[in-house]
């Protein structure tokens, strides 16, 4: 039998269901779309008020990275309201996205946020197997997101502050 000293685990779509069962439909994908949208229609720039399941998605999957802000400066980019490779932080339009669809999606996982089939009795039989005090998470998420969602799941216990790497944490 092996015999592990610690576990490291990342949240999306290993411990949180990100529901990446049909285009659009993840929690990303529809926080990030509604954000666009309301930001489009109060803004009154209607390339972003009818931007498409699609076109969030490919944004997503041709930005320079898997994160929000490289894939809503993507979009900005495909819709021809930006022109710099990398994200610009101090674009007003950029950071009103950005900053809406964290307010979204953090209301969507305290809704619908669900664990992995399994992945939190895991968890538990890990900690409770002798691995109290030795799981982690290193994770591009949010680190207000994870503690959101593992406070939902019943499982911050598990994963005190100090043993949670999250995107604020890196230097990328």
């Amino acid at each position: 039998m092996l015999k592990f000293k610690a576990v490291i685990f990342d949240v999306d779509d290993t411990i949180l269901d990100n529901k990446h069962t049909e285009v659009g439909n993840s929690l990303h994908e529809r926080s990030r779309l509604r954000a666009v949208r309301m930001v489009g229609q109060e803004e009154g720039i209607e390339a972003l008020e009818k931007v498409t399941l699609q076109e969030n998605l490919d944004a997503f999957l041709t930005a320079y990275e898997h994160s929000t802000t490289a894939t809503v400066w993507n979009l900005l980019k495909m819709k021809g309201l930006v022109t710099g490779a990398m994200a610009e932080e101090d674009n007003d339009l950029f950071r009103k996205i950005v900053r809406l669809k964290n307010e979204i999606h953090e209301k969507i996982l305290l809704e619908e946020a669900e664990p992995i089939p399994g992945a939190i009795e895991f968890i538990n039989a890990l900690a409770s197997g002798g691995l109290e005090g030795k799981l982690a998470v290193a994770s591009s998420a949010i680190r207000r997101e994870i503690e959101l969602f593992f406070s939902k799941a019943g499982i911050d216990q598990h994963f005190p502050g100090d043993q949670i790497k999250s995107r604020e944490d890196s230097k990328y």
